[in-house]
């Protein structure tokens, strides 16, 4: 084969690599495939260590740590200099044949730019990554610098990647054929056979290349000229870190070069943004003068392992949960930063504000909350370095983790104080609905960091209160009166003083009575866990009251109005009621005086909003005397109001509160991306059932929803419609009835379009009711 054929084949070769290199005579692999001091073979259009090292080809670190051409050493006697406390002047390019070690017969000028200018095999910005074109303009933020590093050893054998100390930055690199490099005064001399340096280059990805995560080594036998200090010693580097706005957070001192993406060997994990030899990742333009001085962790010659994140005392790690916008495994607040999130500091940021779970999720999220809804996920998914400790990692798409205090509740989510911890004479009625505009009690509130069940109801006894009430963590309520209306979920934030417990929710307040004010108000009633059928019983003296009962059911309501200051006639500890719907109710107390009083109950029963069931209702109302014995001359009066639900699993549930021909269908998920209804939204500050169905109707659609207080949507179907609970946020007009919440939307349907059972069958699914 003639030479020029022979150019041309290696020139085709070259040409599907063609990146670059610092080319230098002290350069292992200078005349690759041929040994350097091989007298009969020059490959002056060498290419070969400018192959980018990528993840894609999943070198070992044999193959690439000095880009596997450490088997072909330099010329004897032919060294990279670096003058101490001087300058270092080398060439960067895409083929050997471009540098001044090219074709000693090739008489052309050399390029100003480190790949050929003119379109041609070595030239274009896939090359360079850095250039707008081949106009001396460059796009400064595709820089990413480069390193020279040092080993002070000649030993090719020994050497691991770790054992060279980064001494020169050039941060605006790489761009121009003719390179320089800063280098520290005062470095010793090298040992008799010399030293061994390295180029290192990551270049910045997404300027024209095809595959972005790769790095570039290179590998010279080296020599120390100039003002050198035999005194000193260039210490092991340690690996650096991201640090992008918190120049603090820095590593100080000697750095090692950085490597990633390889099958092995790798000092840092694999990044999806590539690493800088700049600011942001602790090194400085120009001579790194700090080499001297100790690490503080100088990195192992072994590939370095991730440590355990350290947390805030009494804090541990629950592993990687599943998370989605429909259902929060921490629903509470969150933060963002894409440069510096990590593990400790999102937990002690949490932890620093009362919160009992923290969780980083998508990299750079932070979540706070005091409740937990977990779904453990392999811990593989939680793959998304953290952007502020590149050796952990916060969570993923989808996917977070999370740790807890000692105080968090071990299922998640507080629970309800346990009666026989509760003070003596007082028992629970459940979580109450709290309306701002009409609250439930009536004696004002206090605020605590340290609140608990216990402490408020201590707080409201030693003020004469016979109410307790606890809200939204922190609050405690007191009151003479109480207007109480059961919710059925809401009350889910812990206490802060005890977050083993539940103390309310917004909205939402867990009440506690003495025993001496819950005579009016029966257990079953004003809990949301309530028998279909209720027997009340009591000791009769002398007066009674007669009425057809309703049956209860467990999402019943209660609201109770009390004037009175008397022990009341009837109680749950002394008492017990017959409630059904063909019996007489007769309710006394013992006299042990002559005078007495007299109290008129009124019990009126509705049916609730919820996901209907194929039952019939009843509506009774129940007035009931009760005399009591107070001492003589003295009579009290007081009036209860209860609302009790009543349904029974035989056939559709009605509703009392919506138009003629609409009924509800229940709660449901829902979400700005996956509507279950179509249609147009409306808004409105006093929004009800009657107003949301009236939208609708005139929108001649037969599906209205309420959502999160005051937004309406309407539909001609429900689509993919998936329950749920969580529908717990007042009506804006009607603080009685909920209409939706967060992502929960309250469904109403016109009756004509409810297929009937018969119409159902032979179709898939259940019927709607």
């Amino acid at each position: 084969m003639h030479l020029s054929a022979l150019l041309v084949a290696l020139t085709c070769v070259s040409t599907a690599s063609a990146h670059v290199a610092l080319w230098d005579k002290g350069m292992f692999g200078l005349n690759y495939p041929y040994q350097s001091d091989d007298p009969s073979n020059n490959n002056y259009n060498n290419n070969e260590p400018v192959i980018p090292l990528k993840q894609v080809d999943a070198r070992s670190t044999a193959g690439w740590f000095g880009h596997g051409l450490l088997s072909f050493p330099p010329k004897s006697g032919d060294f990279m200099v670096l003058p101490s406390g001087g300058t270092y002047n080398g060439e960067v390019s895409c083929n050997r044949g471009q540098t001044t070690l090219g074709d000693p017969n090739d008489k052309t000028a050399k390029y100003q730019y480190a790949c050929r200018p003119d379109g041609g095999q070595y030239s274009g910005v896939g090359a360079l990554h850095v250039m707008n074109a081949y106009n001396g303009t460059v796009d400064n933020k595709w820089f990413g610098g480069s390193a020279l590093a040092i080993a002070y050893t000649s030993d090719v054998n020994s050497i691991k990647p770790n054992d060279l100390t980064v001494i020169s930055v050039k941060q605006n690199s790489v761009w121009e054929r003719q390179i320089s490099y800063q280098i520290p005064a005062g470095l010793p001399p090298c040992p008799a056979g010399g030293c061994l340096c390295t180029w290192n280059w990551i270049h910045q990805g997404g300027h024209g290349e095809g595959y972005p995560n790769e790095i570039y080594n290179v590998m010279y036998r080296c020599q120390v000229t100039g003002n050198t200090n035999s005194a000193n010693v260039v210490q092991k580097g340690a690996i650096p870190n991201k640090c992008d706005g918190n120049p603090s957070a820095c590593v100080k001192g000697p750095k090692v070069p950085m490597y990633l993406w390889q099958a092995d060997g790798n000092n840092l994990p694999d990044l999806d943004t590539p690493p800088n030899y700049k600011d942001n990742w602790g090194y400085a333009d120009g001579a790194q003068n700090d080499v001297f001085k100790p690490a503080a962790t100088p990195a192992s010659s072994t590939p370095p392992k991730a440590t355990a994140t350290a947390l805030p005392s009494g804090w541990k790690a629950l592993g990687c949960m599943t998370d989605s916008t429909t259902t929060r495994a921490l629903p509470g607040v969150s933060s963002s930063d894409a440069n510096n999130n990590t593990i400790q500091g999102c937990v002690a940021s949490c932890a620093s504000k009362g919160y009992l779970f923290a969780g980083v999720e998508y990299g750079q999220e932070c979540w706070c909350s005091n409740t937990a809804t977990l779904t453990a996920a392999a811990s593989t998914e939680c793959n998304m370095v953290c952007p502020g400790d590149i050796w952990s990692n916060c969570g993923a798409g989808g996917r977070i983790n999370v740790f807890a205090s000692s105080n968090a509740p071990t299922s998640g989510e507080p629970t309800t104080v346990p009666a026989s911890s509760l003070p003596s004479g007082w028992s629970d009625l459940g979580c109450i609905v709290d309306d701002q505009s009409n609250r439930a009690l009536n004696g004002g509130s206090s605020t605590s960091s340290n609140n608990t069940v216990q402490s408020c109801i201590a707080k409201c006894s030693a003020q004469g209160f016979a109410y307790a009430g606890v809200e939204y963590g922190q609050e405690c309520w007191c009151g003479s009166t109480a207007r109480l209306t059961a919710a059925s979920s809401g009350c889910n934030v812990a206490c802060s003083g005890d977050p083993s417990y539940v103390c309310g929710g917004s909205n939402r307040l867990n009440v506690y009575s003495s025993k001496s004010s819950t005579s009016s108000i029966s257990a079953s009633a004003s809990r949301s866990t309530v028998a279909s059928t209720s027997t009340i019983s009591s000791k009769v003296s002398t007066s009674t009251s007669s009425s057809k009962a309703a049956t209860s059911s467990s999402s019943s309501k209660a609201v109770v109005t009390s004037s009175s200051s008397s022990k009341a006639a009837v109680s749950s500890s002394s008492s017990k009621a017959v409630v059904s719907s063909s019996s007489k109710a007769v309710v006394l107390s013992s006299s042990s005086k002559p005078a007495t009083s007299t109290s008129t109950s009124k019990v009126v029963s509705t049916t609730p909003l919820a996901a209907p069931t194929s039952a019939k209702t009843s509506t009774t109302t129940t007035k009931v005397t009760s005399t009591t014995s107070i001492k003589p001359s003295t009579t009290t009066t007081s009036t209860t109001t209860i609302k009790t639900s009543t349904s029974t699993s035989a056939a559709p549930a009605a509703t009392t509160s919506l138009p003629a021909g609409w009924v509800s269908r229940g709660c449901y998920v829902d979400s700005s991306s996956a509507r279950v209804l179509t249609g147009s939204m409306d808004s409105k500050t006093d929004m009800t059932y009657a107003q949301c169905i009236a939208i609708c109707t005139k929108k001649n659609m037969p599906y209205a929803g309420l959502e999160y207080g005051k937004q309406c949507l309407c539909g001609t179907s429900m689509v993919s419609p998936t329950s749920a609970t969580g529908c717990t946020t007042p009506c804006a007009g009607d603080a009685s009835a909920m209409c939706g919440g967060f992502n929960r939307i309250t469904i109403l349907q016109q009756t004509s379009t409810v297929k009937s059972r018969r119409e159902w069958n032979g179709e898939r699914g259940q019927p709607p009711y």
